[in-house]
């Protein structure tokens, strides 16, 4: 037996398992309990005795962008990240739909809703999609004022 083949297929497993929890906490009107990432603990955040004005600004700008995450994205790692989308994308362009609901790479977008290309090889973030239409228009802007 070829473990390469068999932790894909446990991969593909664990992600089918993932969305079938998603479903049923869905439809319970339930959420997942935060989980404390690896390395924090509670205890971290109530010993700020010795820390430097500094030190407590940036953790706590920290704090207020890791609020702005999506619980779900921050431990989730690239390789699943990515094996979520495409299964996703997979899916949704079986059944004749052009978006569906993936997890974007930038941390800020989180959860969010992907658009499919015509060949249903591809797919976008929204968000990242209408950043970048900002981006150009600004360039183009620019350009033609020169």
């Amino acid at each position: 037996m070829n473990l390469d083949h068999d932790v894909f297929a446990k991969k593909l497993q664990s992600i089918e398992l993932a969305n079938q929890v998603e479903e049923f906490l869905q439809s319970k009107a339930l959420t997942e309990p935060t989980q404390i990432p690896f390395g924090h603990s509670e205890l971290s955040k109530k010993s700020d005795w010795n820390r430097s004005p500094i030190l407590k600004n940036l953790e706590n700008a920290a704090e207020k962008l890791r609020a702005n995450f999506n619980s779900s994205t921050e431990t989730i790692s690239e390789h699943t990240r990515i094996d979520f989308n495409r299964s996703a994308r997979a899916k949704a362009f079986k059944d004749n739909q052009k978006k569906f609901i993936g997890i974007c790479r930038k941390f800020k977008h989180g959860k969010t809703e992907f658009v499919i290309s015509s060949d249903g090889l591809d797919h976008k973030c929204i968000l990242c999609k209408r950043e970048q239409a900002q981006k150009y228009k600004k360039e183009n802007r620019k350009a033609e004022m020169l």
